[in-house]
């Protein structure tokens, strides 16, 4: 008989591990059993807000029949163990990225979990983002013609806390790994030469946790295929300065604001995109107001 609903253990309970945590127990089909975390209050808290319980290590949690699915959220360093210490108990794995920090442990875990008939996941969630999902598919229908030039610009809301920049790996394989993913996806091939310059623009608290918050990477295939790619770890409106050009300023809103609403298929859906773009004039009326006029036009 079926299982009316798979029964998961998340390990982590700091931002990500409650998001997965709250999206798992959220669905109708699943259930969380157990949150793991280090931070005994953290897991406790977490737990009681989903209706599940804390285990006292992970071997206990991965040792219950009942997980039928394991969620590797937790900090990097944890992510090799945990996944081949639930990979042999036969439970589907969902780990965050990056795998680990030494690619020596990453191909020696690879392996390792290969000898296991077990799904395995990583959590390059922006194949399944609905724009990203149809653009990808008109590639391949040669809808759009021969990808020769692809362009990723990311920006988060903001710098996540200093602790957590000391031990992320850094900008590259914290962030900018999500668009080598994507990147790889729409060319439909790997690269064979990249070049890289970051520096640190946003926050000099950054530049001393020996990090960079700005970057631009270009790829090329060996069909000759490019893809530039500029990532920040942050654009408020507290950066902009008052003698930036006003152009400048707006192309910047305008990539925001469709970034940010890309969860409403700006491709083919013209409400969508017309939400999109009146929230665009509400940024550059306060920001680049002389420059809304030839902007609208360029965007559509």
């Amino acid at each position: 008989m079926a299982k009316d609903k798979l029964t998961f253990c998340v390990f982590g309970a700091g931002r990500i591990g409650k998001l997965h945590a709250r999206n798992v127990a959220a669905h109708p089909r699943a259930r969380v059993k157990y949150i793991v975390d280090p931070v005994s209050k953290a897991a406790a808290e977490l737990a009681q807000q989903i209706g599940a319980r804390t285990a006292p290590d992970p071997a206990t949690a991965l040792a219950d029949p009942e997980i039928d699915a394991v969620v590797v959220a937790s900090s990097t360093n944890t992510h090799v163990d945990l996944l081949t210490g639930s990979a042999p108990m036969g439970q589907a794995l969902l780990c965050e990225k990056p795998i680990d920090l030494d690619i020596k442990r990453v191909n020696r875990c690879l392996a390792d979990l290969k000898k296991h008939r077990v799904p395995v996941a990583i959590g390059f969630n922006r194949r399944f983002d609905p724009t990203n999902r149809a653009l990808q598919a008109a590639i391949r229908k040669g809808e759009v013609g021969e990808v020769e030039l692809v362009v990723i610009t990311s920006r988060d809301p903001g710098p996540p806390p200093l602790e957590y920049i000391k031990v992320s790996g850094g900008l590259f394989r914290d962030m900018m790994i999500h668009d080598f993913d994507l990147a790889r996806w729409l060319l439909g091939a790997e690269p064979v030469e990249v070049a890289a310059k970051a520096s640190c623009r946003v926050d000099p608290k950054i530049a001393r946790a020996g990090d960079v918050d700005s970057a631009m990477v270009i790829l090329k295939t060996r069909g000759g295929a490019l893809c530039q790619k500029a990532v920040r770890l942050a654009i408020e409106e507290r950066h902009l300065r008052s003698d930036t050009d006003p152009e400048q300023i707006a192309f910047e809103l305008l990539g925001i604001v469709l970034a940010s609403h890309n969860h409403r298929r700006l491709l083919g859906d013209k409400e969508a995109r017309k939400r999109a773009l009146t929230a665009f004039d509400e940024l550059i009326a306060r920001h680049a107001a002389p420059a809304r006029p030839r902007l609208r036009a360029a965007s559509r």
